[in-house]
């Protein structure tokens, strides 16, 4: 990788992992939400994925608000208590920070490169 002759191999690679690493940690998520809330999320999904969304009794943005929040609020208990949980939310927070680099160079969008910097 350091010779560049396999860097966009390494970078898929690193792109892989950070597409599984959120399915691992909403899984974790998921499973400490009581029943009523997971039903209240599946409701939800269902309807608006049926693009019924003036159906849903909660409204969606404060659904997904909700579990925004508490996603973060896992976030924070992950890195409190394990120095890997907080590797590895580091290096999503990093490859975060590569995909925003190369969306601005492509795009040639001057202020998302400047942010990213």
């Amino acid at each position: 990788m350091l010779t560049g002759k396999a860097f966009s191999k390494a970078l898929c690679g690193h792109f892989i992992v950070d597409s599984a690493l959120p399915v691992l940690l909403t899984r974790t998520h998921l499973e400490q939400l009581g029943t009523e809330e997971l039903n209240a999320l599946k409701e939800t999904y269902a309807v608006t994925a049926s693009s019924r969304a003036e159906e849903v009794e909660q409204p969606v943005d404060e659904c997904l608000d909700l579990l925004k929040a508490r996603l973060v609020a896992l976030k924070e208990a992950l890195v409190q208590k394990s120095r890997t949980a907080k590797l590895w939310l580091q290096f999503m927070h990093h490859i975060t920070l590569v995909k925003d680099f190369i969306h601005a160079e492509r795009t040639s969008n001057w202020q998302l490169h400047l942010s990213t910097v």
